[in-house]
């Protein structure tokens, strides 16, 4: 009971806060006024966006081939990239992260690395994503124009900027110390079995770590993360363009940042809900109207979602054919 219990509140929590988010967001716009702005969305701007997207995607499946082929330079970019968008169609379907086990175990004998290893990249990964978006989020906020925020948020929006700064920061810290710190507390039962096998692992945790000692890996791998963001903040301007209107000049990208950082929120697979009310009040805050920004948010939201989804399922099927699920929930079972 307890297990399932365990398995189940975080995916009811996320479907709770996905649906309350969405109540919220559609209950103030109009609904006539969305149906006609989407549906008279023209062709070109869209595939222009859709080549945004793939062009993202590409650079951060390099980024992440980057970090891999740092401890295994044998390791191809096919099998990357495969492992990296297979991951992300199955975060987007599927519950409690399924994409990143699959990343970090499933594919660990293919790219010949350990899960210790590629989990440390993972973190490094969700760490340069987190500090770009930090940085997007706070020239935003400073490009705002200081009558479009309200009053009573002034405080608080400047605030969250400077902790989203700061926690970047300290994250990456932290996860430098961390090795050290679960090591010291393993001298105390090293000597069980289960002792030896966890100090192995956290060896091979810390030590994928020394890839920030690299200054030409580190600098390239921020190139990547700047250029991957910029290009998926180029996707939000394409899809205004489709809608016929006129974005100031930085809404696109600050609208990302809302959107994306808001996704650390529980939610349903592809984050429906926080994705969207959150890009609509990046939006607002750039003099949109919700009914637009709703618009934008939702084209956006499909146009990110569906061609990775397809992509990686693909990918997915092909490699580890029709008992990938089954492969999955037995991950999940292992790793609850």
């Amino acid at each position: 009971m307890k297990a399932a219990l365990k398995r189940y509140a975080r995916p009811l929590l996320g479907v709770l806060i996905s649906g309350l988010l969405l109540w919220q967001l559609f209950a103030h716009i109009d609904m006539a006024k969305l149906r006609s702005t989407l549906l008279a969305a023209q062709l070109l701007p869209l595939l222009l966006g859709l080549c945004a997207v793939v062009a993202g995607f590409a650079l951060r499946a390099l980024r992440w081939h980057a970090m891999v082929a740092h401890f295994t330079p044998t390791v191809r970019l096919p099998a990357t990239a495969t492992a990296f968008l297979s991951s992300f169609a199955l975060n987007n379907t599927l519950p409690l992260r399924a994409g990143d086990l699959a990343r970090t175990f499933m594919y660990a004998k293919e790219l010949k690395t350990s899960p210790a290893t590629l989990a440390a990249t993972l973190l490094i990964e969700r760490l340069l994503d987190a500090a770009t978006l930090a940085l997007l989020f706070c020239v935003g906020l400073w490009l705002v124009p200081a009558e479009k925020i309200p009053a009573a948020w002034m405080g608080w929006v400047h605030q969250a900027g400077a902790i989203l700064s700061i926690a970047a920061v300290v994250g990456l810290v932290v996860l430098f110390l961390l090795p050290k710190i679960v090591m010291w507390a393993l001298r105390h039962f090293e000597h069980t079995s289960k002792g030896a096998k966890l100090k192995v692992i956290v060896v091979q945790f810390g030590a994928a770590f020394g890839l920030l000692r690299s200054p030409v890996l580190v600098c390239k791998l921020l190139a990547l993360s700047l250029l991957s963001w910029g290009l998926e903040g180029c996707v939000f301007l394409a899809v205004a363009h489709a809608l016929g209107m006129v974005l100031p000049g930085y809404a696109p990208w600050f609208a990302l940042s809302t959107a994306t950082l808001a996704t650390l929120i529980p939610g349903t697979p592809g984050h429906l809900g926080t994705f969207d009310y959150f890009a609509v009040l990046g939006f607002s805050l750039y003099g949109i109207g919700r009914t637009d920004g709703a618009s934008m948010a939702l084209l956006i939201h499909l146009l990110l979602w569906l061609p990775v989804t397809l992509v990686g399922g693909a990918l997915l099927l092909r490699r580890q054919g029709t008992g990938a699920l089954d492969k999955i929930h037995q991950l999940e079972k292992e790793h609850a």
